[in-house]
């Protein structure tokens, strides 16, 4: 009886020590914040050109800036015009290739006009003068 008594009271005891010690020590915090997406609406928006004085065959690189700069929708639109002399190609950097000039050898302003599709009241236009290949700013 002793032998079972004692066997009761280590198996009482060791059950008493484990059940007051921590399982765990290790704490978890969520700190993840969720962040809502707000939308910023498109201020301005800036056309700039690397030349304005151009002939046939010549490309004119356009860069496309949006203010603020971290405006939601930066999305556009380009018109051309006139566009039979002028095309163009890219999104935020673009390429304009001349591929017409007047036959009657005058130099034609050219407009390219780039728009908000945000806010089609914001847009910016740029000029470029398409000189005949025959005037001398055409030829070598």
């Amino acid at each position: 009886m002793k032998k079972v008594l004692l066997i009761f009271c280590f198996i009482f005891i060791t059950s008493l020590i484990t059940a007051c010690e921590p399982t765990t020590t290790a704490i978890s915090i969520n700190t993840s914040i969720a962040q809502s997406t707000t939308y910023v609406a498109v201020t301005n928006i800036f056309v700039e050109v690397d030349q304005a004085e151009v002939c046939l065959g010549n490309q004119v690189n356009l860069v496309v800036t949006f203010l603020p700069t971290n405006a939601t929708n930066q999305a556009y639109t380009v018109t051309l015009n006139p566009g039979n002399l002028i095309a163009f190609s890219g999104t935020n950097h673009l390429l304009i290739d001349v591929i017409g000039e007047d036959p009657s050898g005058e130099v034609i302003a050219a407009n390219v006009t780039v728009t908000s599709d945000d806010n089609t009241s914001i847009d910016d236009t740029k000029g470029i003068y398409i000189h005949h290949s025959s005037t001398s700013i055409c030829t070598p």
